[in-house]
């Protein structure tokens, strides 16, 4: 075993051992205690739409109750951190959901397309003599679009992405 995986097991066995000790409508004050202080951050989040912040209050919440055992405390700030970690994966789930989703759309695969296109031309500058005769080629390269305002549209957004990019 880990040494760090062994640390967490033995402070979640002297956290089992303090409830242990304690009586049983004690270990299921504290619980509840902890359960209600889970709700009210759920509300807080809510409100601050800041799902860390969310569970910090959740933990002084706790604390602000009655005094902690120094292993309690731990094992609640490894809970945050799990439950971060938890966010985090499902934010970038979503992320990655919501983008696979776009680029099988048509329109989303011929955008990359211009995308592609748009940056190799950013290597290879003498490619085309204007961004007209660009967005005239991209029109006849992209059988979707049927409006060369609409590719204009992608161009001026990949300009900016790219100004960003640079300034960044």
């Amino acid at each position: 075993m880990k040494a760090r995986e062994k640390g967490k097991t033995d402070g979640l066995r002297q956290l089992l051992e303090y409830l242990g000790s304690e009586t049983p409508a004690q270990a299921g004050s504290l619980l509840i205690r902890f359960a209600a202080a889970i709700r009210a951050a759920k509300d807080i989040k809510a409100i601050c739409l800041d799902e860390k912040n969310g569970i910090s209050y959740a933990i002084k919440a706790i604390e602000a109750m009655q005094p902690l055992d120094p292993f309690t405390v731990l094992h609640l700030a490894l809970t945050e951190q799990q439950i971060e970690e938890r966010l985090r994966n499902m934010r970038k789930d979503r992320a990655t959901k919501g983008a696979v989703a776009r680029h099988q759309k048509k329109n989303g695969k011929d955008k990359g397309l211009v995308r592609e296109l748009w940056l190799e031309w950013q290597k290879e500058p003498g490619k085309y003599v204007s961004k007209a005769s660009f967005d005239r080629d991209m029109l006849d390269k992209v059988e979707s679009v049927a409006s060369i305002k609409t590719i204009t549209k992608w161009r001026v957004d990949l300009q900016k992405e790219q100004a960003l990019h640079v300034s960044t």
